[in-house]
């Protein structure tokens, strides 16, 4: 689903399989159908790939992608001083990340920090409702307001990857960079007591690893 909606729709995207894994998705039955019919299987690169024609021209993807189970939700949020702040922070952070291999950031500089839903409340299909108590703007309208004082923006990256070492590593590279920028005032991370996946890192033990 996020291939079709985020990334056929963009021009010049190819999809190429990067992990060589037994398990594979079958991009004709999750993709190909796409076409509307019109897509056909080619060769390209050396690859068997599925060839869809777009309103820019043919978007390609290959037949097999492979995949594992890997670790989600990894963490960090940065309070700062302003939103010029916390858009430079994220950028720096990002900029250290994305060279690193079997890790993503889904939603690069998310305004919008992890929640859980409560029982009762009501909220879309699609997601969590906003994350009040950490919301700058509540200040004063709130009794369960979590803002420090002077915190006027808190961005929220959120970090996959293949394996629980792989998130670490990230979320401490993650740190150290974002403790460089002026005006970043603290750092911390979502905390949902094991409500929201298996996992729960710790930062005092990442900082503790540096």
């Amino acid at each position: 689903m996020r291939i079709r909606q985020g990334i056929l729709v963009v021009p010049t995207s190819t999809v190429f399989n990067y992990l060589t894994m037994s398990k594979t998705f079958d991009m004709m039955e999750n993709v190909g159908y796409c076409g509307d019919v019109y897509q056909k299987e080619v060769e390209l690169y050396g690859r068997k790939m599925i060839r869809i024609p777009l309103m820019m021209g043919d978007w390609f993807i290959e037949r097999e992608i492979g995949y594992q189970t890997g670790v989600s939700g990894g963490n960090i949020w940065l309070m700062c001083d302003s939103e010029k702040t916390a858009l430079k922070a994220g950028k720096r952070v990002l900029n250290a990340l994305y060279p690193m291999e079997n890790i993503i950031t889904p939603f690069a500089i998310c305004s919008a920090g992890s929640k859980t839903v409560y029982e009762g409340q009501p909220h879309p299909d699609i997601g969590p409702t906003t994350n009040h108590p950490f919301c700058p703007t509540l200040r004063g309208k709130i009794k369960d307001l979590q803002v420090p004082e002077g915190v006027v923006s808190i961005p929220e990256i959120v970090i996959n990857g293949l394996t629980l070492v792989d998130v670490r590593s990230a979320m401490k590279i993650a740190m150290k960079e974002a403790s460089k920028v002026k005006g970043v005032m603290k750092i911390t991370a979502g905390n949902f007591g094991g409500t929201l996946g298996k996992y729960h890192i710790s930062l005092k033990e990442l900082l503790d690893e540096m």
